[in-house]
């Protein structure tokens, strides 16, 4: 189980796109991190 939560891929200039990550995952790279799974913006996902 984890958690859908918003990243850019392209940086500031791009769209930000969704992304399932396991809860407690980090990924490298801050903005793109998805270690706050209580994050508001985040919601369950499959």
């Amino acid at each position: 189980m984890g958690t859908k939560q918003k990243y850019y891929p392209d940086g500031f200039g791009g769209p930000p796109r969704w992304q399932c990550c396991k809860c407690g995952a980090m990924n490298k790279g801050g903005r793109n991190s998805c270690s706050s799974c209580s994050h508001s913006r985040c919601s369950s996902c499959k």
